[in-house]
Protein backbone atom coordinates (compact mmCIF):
# COMPACT_ATOMS: atom_id res chain seq x y z
CA UNK A 1 0.00 0.00 0.00
CA UNK A 2 1.39 3.39 -1.01
CA UNK A 3 0.52 5.96 1.67
CA UNK A 4 0.95 9.72 1.86
CA UNK A 5 -0.07 12.33 4.43
CA UNK A 6 -1.76 15.49 3.22
CA UNK A 7 -4.24 18.23 4.00
CA UNK A 8 -7.78 18.36 2.62
CA UNK A 9 -8.16 21.61 0.66
CA UNK A 10 -11.52 20.91 -0.94
CA UNK A 11 -14.28 18.36 -0.33
CA UNK A 12 -17.58 17.49 -1.92
CA UNK A 13 -19.79 14.43 -1.39
CA UNK A 14 -17.46 11.43 -1.53
CA UNK A 15 -14.46 13.11 -3.21
CA UNK A 16 -11.75 15.34 -1.73
CA UNK A 17 -8.79 17.26 -3.12
CA UNK A 18 -5.72 16.83 -0.95
CA UNK A 19 -2.48 18.80 -0.92
CA UNK A 20 0.42 16.39 -0.41
CA UNK A 21 3.96 17.54 0.28
CA UNK A 22 6.48 16.46 -2.35
CA UNK A 23 8.95 13.94 -1.03
CA UNK A 24 12.71 13.76 -1.44
CA UNK A 25 12.11 11.19 -4.19
CA UNK A 26 10.45 13.88 -6.32
CA UNK A 27 13.72 15.77 -6.68
CA UNK A 28 15.20 12.98 -8.81
CA UNK A 29 12.07 12.30 -10.86
CA UNK A 30 12.11 13.45 -14.48
CA UNK A 31 8.31 13.91 -14.46
CA UNK A 32 8.19 16.09 -11.30
CA UNK A 33 7.33 19.20 -13.30
CA UNK A 34 4.31 17.53 -14.86
CA UNK A 35 2.55 16.91 -11.53
CA UNK A 36 1.55 20.56 -11.28
CA UNK A 37 3.90 22.56 -13.54
CA UNK A 38 2.16 25.92 -13.11
CA UNK A 39 1.56 25.80 -9.36
CA UNK A 40 3.07 28.60 -7.32
CA UNK A 41 3.90 26.19 -4.49
CA UNK A 42 6.32 23.69 -6.01
CA UNK A 43 6.63 21.79 -2.74
CA UNK A 44 3.17 20.23 -2.86
CA UNK A 45 1.00 18.27 -5.26
CA UNK A 46 -2.80 18.19 -5.36
CA UNK A 47 -4.44 14.78 -5.68
CA UNK A 48 -8.08 13.70 -5.85
CA UNK A 49 -9.13 10.92 -3.48
CA UNK A 50 -12.24 9.07 -2.36
CA UNK A 51 -13.41 10.56 0.94
CA UNK A 52 -14.99 7.58 2.72
CA UNK A 53 -14.31 8.95 6.20
CA UNK A 54 -15.96 12.31 5.43
CA UNK A 55 -12.86 14.39 6.14
CA UNK A 56 -13.45 18.14 6.18
CA UNK A 57 -11.43 21.01 4.72
CA UNK A 58 -8.24 21.53 6.73
CA UNK A 59 -8.07 17.96 8.10
CA UNK A 60 -4.72 16.16 7.96
CA UNK A 61 -5.35 12.74 6.42
CA UNK A 62 -3.61 9.57 5.27
CA UNK A 63 -4.22 8.79 1.60
CA UNK A 64 -3.49 5.30 0.29
CA UNK A 65 -3.60 3.31 -2.94
CA UNK A 66 -2.66 -0.37 -3.37
CA UNK A 67 0.54 -0.93 -5.37
CA UNK A 68 -1.25 -3.26 -7.78
CA UNK A 69 -3.87 -0.61 -8.54
CA UNK A 70 -1.17 2.05 -8.98
CA UNK A 71 0.80 -0.15 -11.38
CA UNK A 72 -2.32 -1.02 -13.37
CA UNK A 73 -3.23 2.67 -13.73
CA UNK A 74 0.34 3.48 -14.78
CA UNK A 75 0.28 0.68 -17.35
CA UNK A 76 -3.00 1.95 -18.82
CA UNK A 77 -1.73 5.53 -18.90
CA UNK A 78 1.73 4.96 -20.36
CA UNK A 79 2.06 1.54 -21.98
CA UNK A 80 -1.31 1.13 -23.74
CA UNK A 81 -0.89 4.26 -25.93
CA UNK A 82 2.61 3.18 -26.95
CA UNK A 83 1.32 -0.29 -27.87
CA UNK A 84 -1.45 1.27 -29.99
CA UNK A 85 1.14 3.52 -31.67
CA UNK A 86 3.30 0.51 -32.57
CA UNK A 87 0.29 -1.49 -33.81
CA UNK A 88 -0.77 1.48 -35.95
CA UNK A 89 2.73 1.85 -37.40
CA UNK A 90 2.95 -1.86 -38.25
CA UNK A 91 -0.55 -1.84 -39.73
CA UNK A 92 0.22 1.16 -41.93
CA UNK A 93 3.57 -0.25 -43.03
CA UNK A 94 2.27 -3.73 -43.83
CA UNK A 95 -0.92 -2.57 -45.56
CA UNK A 96 0.43 0.39 -47.56
CA UNK A 97 4.26 0.43 -47.44
CA UNK A 98 4.15 4.22 -47.52
CA UNK A 99 5.82 6.35 -44.83
CA UNK A 100 3.13 9.03 -44.80
CA UNK A 101 0.30 6.47 -44.52
CA UNK A 102 2.30 4.67 -41.82
CA UNK A 103 2.60 7.93 -39.87
CA UNK A 104 -1.11 8.67 -40.27
CA UNK A 105 -2.03 5.12 -39.22
CA UNK A 106 0.25 5.28 -36.16
CA UNK A 107 -1.18 8.68 -35.19
CA UNK A 108 -4.74 7.43 -35.64
CA UNK A 109 -4.14 4.37 -33.44
CA UNK A 110 -2.38 6.52 -30.84
CA UNK A 111 -5.38 8.90 -30.67
CA UNK A 112 -7.75 5.93 -30.65
CA UNK A 113 -5.99 4.63 -27.53
CA UNK A 114 -6.81 7.85 -25.67
CA UNK A 115 -10.45 7.60 -26.72
CA UNK A 116 -10.61 3.99 -25.49
CA UNK A 117 -8.80 4.83 -22.23
CA UNK A 118 -11.19 7.74 -21.65
CA UNK A 119 -14.23 5.53 -22.19
CA UNK A 120 -12.76 2.85 -19.92
CA UNK A 121 -11.88 5.35 -17.17
CA UNK A 122 -15.39 6.82 -17.23
CA UNK A 123 -16.80 3.34 -16.55
CA UNK A 124 -14.24 2.68 -13.79
CA UNK A 125 -14.39 6.24 -12.46
CA UNK A 126 -13.44 5.54 -8.84
CA UNK A 127 -11.46 2.32 -9.24
CA UNK A 128 -8.08 3.99 -9.68
CA UNK A 129 -8.44 6.86 -7.22
CA UNK A 130 -6.59 6.72 -3.91
CA UNK A 131 -8.70 6.60 -0.73
CA UNK A 132 -8.55 8.61 2.45
CA UNK A 133 -8.10 5.90 5.05
CA UNK A 134 -7.66 7.86 8.28
CA UNK A 135 -7.23 11.26 9.91
CA UNK A 136 -3.87 12.14 11.45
Amino acid sequence: MIEEIGTVIEESDDIAVISVERKEACSGCNARNFCRPFEEDENSVEITAINEIKAKKGDRVIVAIPEKQFLKASFITYIVPVCFLIIGAFTGEIAFKNDIITFISASFFFMLSFFIINRYSNKKKYEYLPKIIDKV
